[in-house]
């Protein structure tokens, strides 16, 4: 499937890869040169991270369902992806176009629906964006599927935070347990320096912000959507390499 940008597009698929099955691939293609640009791939929900934006509920469910494609590695990235998380030129507005299945064309804003809960603390926006049901070692409970921005990029995004049986996918708890991660607590192994670079400055705040929320009597306070705010445009030539 493809999603437009100015000058460009992107092409999101699953690839073939042995070892790591579910995953996905994001290329920018030059719309005039048809020339990959940049690419980069990651197992599920991780592509948002590399790329800085997020992608909406239905993409995911088409690349899921979609027949894996071989991985062509370009010899050179003509724009590294640093470029992109500084260009909103180069990422997907409300009202880019995204073509679904070869066929179908939709707003790329019209693709995201209310998350069940979102929250701010400063610049960063946490999101639980759905739940399911999963099987856990001390019993029954939830899986989230999640993102944690910082002002307007994706620095984390995943849907492997889960919650016991009885608490709510939307309460403080689950934001807690969505929080403690990019607060400090999971290994840095294999983080990028960018998510590195955010524990450091944003964890401690925002895990002193988190960790003090309390539902209200009678229950979670829900609501929120997960549509990423419009953007303003450079012009092309503002992007100092040829598309």
């Amino acid at each position: 499937m493809r999603i437009a940008v100015a000058g460009a597009w992107w092409n999101i698929a699953p690839v073939a890869r042995r070892g790591y099955p579910g995953n996905v691939a994001a290329e920018l293609v030059g719309a005039q040169s048809g020339r990959v640009l940049t690419q980069t791939q990651a197992v599920g929900r991780v592509i948002e991270e590399r790329l800085g934006f997020p992608l909406p509920e239905r993409v995911h469910d088409l690349v899921r369902r979609a027949p894996a494609q071989v991985f062509f590695k370009i010899r050179a990235q003509a724009v590294r992806m640093e470029r992109i998380w500084a260009t909103p030129g180069l990422r997907p507005q409300v009202t880019s176009d995204v073509q679904l299945d070869g066929r179908e064309h939709v707003r790329y804003g019209d693709l995201f629906g209310p998350s069940i809960r979102t929250w701010d603390h400063d610049d960063v926006e946490v999101e639980i964006i759905s739940a399911r049901s999963a099987m856990l070692s001390s019993g029954s409970g939830s899986r989230l599927t999640y993102r944690v921005s910082q002002a307007g990029t994706v620095i984390f995004a995943g849907d492997d935070v889960v919650i016991p049986a009885g608490m709510h996918p939307g309460s403080a708890g689950a934001l807690q347990r969505v929080a403690v991660g990019p607060a400090g607590e999971w290994s840095s192994l294999h983080f990028s320096p960018r998510q590195r670079e955010f524990i450091e400055s944003r964890g401690k705040s925002l895990w002193d912000a988190v960790s003090r929320l309390a539902d209200p009597p009678g229950g979670p306070a829900l609501g929120g959507t997960d549509v990423p705010p419009p953007e303003s445009l450079p012009p092309p030539e503002d992007f100092g390499f040829d598309l």
